[in-house]
């Protein structure tokens, strides 16, 4: 739900995002915080040496649209892969949908 508010947002081309009051009160903590940091920021170095040189025009229009689109889509349809409703992953609910 938070996904698809954040996405219709952006694309309404609002400047900043609106978010309920009960999730802005929430707090994970300064300590927890910097651990996730440093732990990602391997990771987030790697993925920007990769990536920035070549995928910057995405934060642009029309693209951020396609995403925030394609974000929308992927939130209301992810359910339709868990049939029994039971917040298995998308891929076991995908599994069981095909039967395999």
């Amino acid at each position: 739900m938070i996904v698809l508010l954040i996405s219709s947002q952006m694309l309404l081309r609002w400047d900043t995002f609106w978010l309920p009051k009960f999730i802005l009160d929430r707090d994970i903590g300064r300590r927890r915080c910097e651990k996730s940091v440093q732990a990602l920021n391997p990771y987030a170095s790697v993925i920007d040496r990769i990536v920035r040189p070549r995928l910057i025009f995405l934060t642009h229009r029309p693209f951020t649209s396609v995403i925030a689109v394609t974000y929308m889509l992927l939130t209301l349809v992810a359910p339709l892969f868990d049939p029994k409703g039971d917040d298995k992953s998308v891929c076991v609910g995908r599994i069981r949908l095909d039967g395999f």
